[in-house]
């Protein structure tokens, strides 16, 4: 039934619908975004299509240009197509083997403190890449700029906020943030995103990342504070120290971690 709904929302746009048919569909629902991600399979190969309206916020022209940029630097999806069609923009990539950690943890085929040391180990690589040539800024000045143009455009889910932020605004959430932005002292490359069903695992290493649409230069609090909301979320806050000690921070900056968790609520 979703694949059929899914086939008749693209029927006005001749190309997408040609990516669709024809082949064996999934509709994949993990996401909080407004895209639609699909696995497809010919019987021999599976890769995935990503579809959102062209309407310019975080484009998928964007996230093609990270995957492109870190293909010989991390593991991550090989870039097959790309294009704008019928007010969409569609971006289609080859299948990362493995499975991500929300399915690993639910299927009970890896301990907690084994998936928290092995999301610990993935972050400190994007965080180690060099910046140098690194094209992608990610950093606050720019994501306040985004924030703001999202609460504008009425974007925010505000029933969707941490338990800490139900019954704020997000204008409220926003103006705080602009009122008291953290310096940034520590500028990585980051992925962004980096929470549990973003991260891909094989016979117990990690076999890719995927979702790397705001991935960038920015102050690895960033990825950090998504980080360990998504383990104390998935597995409990007791392992969220673990994660930091085995990232190799002793005492993080709560003040840095709640600031940016804030931030994150309006995308």
């Amino acid at each position: 039934m979703a694949e059929e709904l899914l086939l008749n929302k693209y029927r006005q746009s001749p190309v997408i619908l040609s990516l669709l048919t024809q082949r064996d569909l999934h509709l994949v629902n993990i996401g909080c975004s407004d895209a639609d991600v699909v696995r497809v399979s010919d019987g021999n190969t599976s890769w995935f299509i990503k579809i959102k309206p062209d309407d310019g916020v975080e484009p998928l022209a964007t996230e093609r240009d990270v995957l492109v940029w870190l293909a010989p630097r991390a593991l991550v999806p090989a870039v097959r197509d790309y294009g704008r069609a019928g007010g969409y923009e569609y971006l289609v990539t080859g299948a990362v083997p493995g499975s991500d950690c929300v399915a690993l943890h639910e299927g009970g085929r890896m301990t907690p403190h084994a998936m928290v040391a092995l999301l610990a180990e993935g972050l400190r690589l994007l965080h180690g890449l060099p910046l140098e040539a690194c094209p992608f800024d990610q950093g606050l000045e720019r994501k306040l700029a985004q924030a703001e143009a999202n609460v504008a455009a009425g974007r925010v889910d505000e029933t969707d906020f941490d338990p800490e932020r139900q019954g704020m605004t997000a204008a409220a959430i926003y103006r705080r943030l602009q009122e008291h932005p953290p310096r940034e002292t520590a500028l990585v490359f980051n992925h962004g995103d980096y929470c549990l069903p973003n991260i891909m695992v094989q016979e117990g290493r990690i076999s890719g990342f995927i979702d790397l649409g705001r991935a960038g230069i920015a102050d690895r609090y960033n990825d950090l504070a998504i980080a360990s909301r998504s383990i104390a979320y998935n597995l409990g806050a007791e392992f969220e120290p673990f994660f930091f000690a085995h990232y190799g921070l002793e005492h993080p900056d709560r003040e840095r971690i709640a600031y940016y968790r804030a931030l994150d609520e309006l995308y």
